[in-house]
This record gives structure tokens, C-alpha cells and sequence, in this order.
């Protein structure tokens, strides 16, 4: 036994719903295997500074993410493939091959391999044979709804898939220090602040160039232009989004807008939403690039209302009962509405008259808020509670390959 468990995924692009799992994951393997060995991997060198103390992060090239994850997975007892859209390829691929060839070369090792908490997105026919392949070969894969494992089942995937919830769900709230230096930053004083995180689904899937007009490119995290017809849908995006900041704002006088960037992805598209909005003095960017998990659900329980098409903005809002309306531009935002209870809440993205349409559903959540309020806040812990699960199938795990682990340690302390 090399008493290592490996936390596997594409981290430290600074998309804060991995970061979010990344965070819970570590506090609660940290928990369940006090003695063990938790390692984590960064595409950056200092991205995950604020996980020192936690877990050993290993920096390695994004060229080199093959070869140096075969090194890691190798020194290993398990790996866990940590990011919740490892199984899809609509947007990239580089999740699901991450995944795959994760799977294959913790098999070749003879290391355990955990798929946590994964949800199900398009997969196209050219990955579909290869993945389900790995999957079924997978020592213990969880679902965080139960839409994904309709889907995966559809797939042809037979292994077990215990319905669990998202790890973000179980990450540590911010303690009262980073809630203060959050309050203070942005200026939060009791007045409404109505949150929105935009999306730019148009870039994807991003065709990437070596040359081009700057004013094309989309960073994430190389360079990329839009896909046909994308640059002018994305123009619109930016003036729908802009409209229904304008209809938060006038809900109250001293109404502000904040902007949440949870991703790179989300940079370009924020920074167009503000500046088609047009009053600074009223409209913030919230970045995560420059804030760390807690600090970003320390925002997020300040917030009046949330309207998003990010998964995990509504995860970190969640926590704290936080009415959302989800702008859907894929499955995940639409699986957690339908797991909460609040299928009311989505709106697809392709609806007609998109701005009307998220304005009379942002009218009828907030205009039951206490009630909504409560529903989240039951929904989300039953969530907590599934996710526990998560924690005493991988108990199961380690111990069978020789960990000492705590068993009921899971959750302990959080919230």
C-alpha cells in the first residue's frame, strides 16, 4: 500500500465548480482517512495555493498531463476523478478523455479508480464506445441526479450507479473572516443585490487558431474563435443578459447587479454584460479568477436573487436558500432544479422571448420567497445527506485496500 489517494482532474484553470468539489472532497477524504496521503493536480502553479495544509499539489505542464498523470496514478492506491461534467463532450473533450484515460491507466496500474458524484452530458458516437468501456471497467462510479444515470444506462453503461448528490454541496462555509473581507471588497451594505452568471454557451465548441483578429478570440484556456454563426448569437446573449439586469435593477431604487465570473470561460462575457449595461454605479464584476471557493460562496449568501446558467453558482447559492431562476443551456442546471423540486425555476435558453421569460419567472419565485426559500434549503439538505454516501462508499474502498477510516466521519463540522 503506498497510503495515497489521488484527487484527479483538470484543476486550476479556475473554474470555481471544480475548485468547489475539489475543496469538499479533500475536507472529507481528509476526514474519513486521517492517515492517508491526499494529492491533488494543477494545470497552474499557484492556483491552488489555498489548498496547502490540505492536500499535496502537484503542479505539472498542461503538454506534459498525460505523462505526469501516468506517474501520479501510478504512485497511487485510487484515484478519484474529481470533476462533476467529466462525462460529456458537447463543449470539449478534454474533460472526457481526461477521465477515460484515467480510468484506462488506473486499470493498468492496478489502481482503484472512483468516478464521484459525475454527472451525464451529450457524449458524442466518436468517444461513446470508448468511455462506456471505461466505465463499465470502473471500480466505483457515483451519479450526483438521477437523469444522469438514466442517460449513462441509455449509453449502455452497466456498472452501478448509486444516486448520490454533487460534492460542492458539503463544501466548508466560510468562516466569519472571510465574510467580512467579501462584505468589505464589494460594498455589500443591506441593499438588494441580484446576481447574475452568464454564460457564453455560442464559443463552444471553440475552433481553435493559431492567427486571427484579437477581437474574435475566446480564451479558454487557449485560443479560440466562435463556431459558425456563433459570434452574432453571442452578440444577442450579451443583450439579453444586459435586459434582465436592467429588470433586476428596477425592482428597487438602490438595487445593484452583480456579475459572477465561476469560470475563464465566463471573463470575456461578463466583462461585455457590464459594459452593455451601462451603469457602473449600479453593476459589479464578482471574479472568481481572482477569489478562491470561499470566497465566492461568501458572495454568493449576500445576494438577493440569483439568475444563472452555471451549475455550480447555483450549487454555492444554494447553501444558503438563495431563490435562483436557471437560464439552461445544457442538462445539469435543468437535473438539479428537477432534484430540488423546482422545475419552475429553469428556463431554457432557446425559449421565445427569452428576457420576458426570465423576468415573469424571476416575478413568481421571488414573489413566494419565504416558500421557495424553504424548499431550497430542505432540497439542499437532503442533498448533504446523499452526498454522505459518497464518502462511505469510498470508506468502503480504502478500507478494503488496507486505510484505517473513520467511519461516520463524513460531514462532520460541515455548514
Amino acid at each position: 500500500m503506498k497510503n495515497r489517494v489521488l484527487v484527479y482532474g483538470m484543476h486550476g484553470y479556475r473554474n470555481l465548480g471544480a475548485e468547489s468539489r475539489l475543496v469538499a472532497i479533500v475536507d472529507q477524504l481528509r476526514r474519513i482517512a486521517p492517515d492517508a496521503e491526499i494529492v491533488t493536480n494543477s494545470l497552474d502553479k499557484t492556483a491552488l495555493d489555498y489548498l496547502r495544509g490540505s492536500a499535496n499539489v502537484r503542479y505539472f505542464h498542461p503538454a506534459t498531463y498525460k505523462i505526469a498523470g501516468r506517474r501520479l496514478i501510478a504512485d497511487s492506491d485510487c484515484v478519484i476523478l474529481s470533476e462533476g461534467a467529466m462525462i460529456g463532450d458537447r463543449f470539449s473533450p478534454a474533460l472526457v478523455d481526461a477521465l477515460v484515460t484515467g480510468i484506462e491507466q488506473a486499470h493498468r496500474e492496478g489502481v482503484a479508480s472512483v468516478g464521484l458524484a459525475l454527472d451525464s452530458n451529450y457524449l458524442s458516437p466518436k468517444r461513446r464506445a470508448r468511455t462506456v468501456r471505461a466505465l463499465n471497467g470502473i471500480s466505483l462510479l457515483t451519479v450526483r441526479a438521477p437523469g444522469a444515470a438514466e442517460q449513462l444506462a441509455e449509453y449502455g453503461v452497466t456498472a452501478p450507479m448509486p444516486l448520490t448528490a454533487d460534492c460542492a454541496v458539503s463544501m466548508p462555509l466560510p468562516d466569519q473572516a472571510v465574510v467580512d473581507t467579501v462584505r468589505a471588497r464589494f460594498g455589500f451594505d443591506g441593499a438588494p443585490v441580484h446576481a447574475i452568471a452568464p454564460v457564453d454557451f455560442y464559443m463552444w465548441p471553440a475552433l481553435f487558431r493559431p492567427i486571427g483578429r484579437p477581437h474574435d478570440y475566446v480564451r479558454w484556456p487557449f485560443k479560440g474563435s466562435w463556431p459558425d454563426g456563433g459570434r452574432p448569437r453571442s452578440a444577442r446573449l450579451v443583450e439579453e443578459w444586459a435586459a434582465h439586469a436592467r429588470y433586476l435593477l428596477s425592482l428597487h431604487p438602490r438595487a445593484r447587479v452583480a456579475i459572477m465570473i465561476m469560470d475563464r470561460g465566463d471573463v470575456r462575457i461578463a466583462q461585455r454584460v457590464h459594459a452593455a449595461l451601462g451603469v457602473p454605479e449600479r453593476s459589479f464584476i464578482v471574479n472568481g479568477q481572482t477569489s478562491n471557493p470561499a470566497e465566492m460562496s461568501a458572495a454568493y449568501a449576500q445576494m438577493t436573487s440569483l439568475t444563472s446558467s452555471r451549475y455550480h453558482a447555483i450549487v454555492l447559492s444554494s447553501a444558503y436558500a438563495i431563490p435562483y431562476v436557471a437560464l439552461g443551456h445544457d442538462n445539469r442546471t435543468q437535473f438539479f432544479c428537477d432534484d430540488l423540486g423546482l422545475r419552475e425555476a429553469f428556463v431554457p435558453h432557446d425559449s421565445e422571448g427569452v428576457v420576458a421569460a426570465l423576468a415573469e419567472r424571476h416575478d413568481a419565485i421571488t414573489a413566494k420567497r419565504d416558500s421557495v426559500r424553504g424548499r431550497i434549503a430542505h432540497g439542499f439538505e437532503r442533498m448533504r445527506v446523499r452526498d454522505a454516501v459518497n464518502y462511505k462508499l469510498v470508506g468502503d474502498l480504502l478500507e478494503g485496500l488496507g486505510y484505517r477510516v473513520e467511519h461516520g466521519a463524513a460531514l462532520a463540522g460541515v455548514g
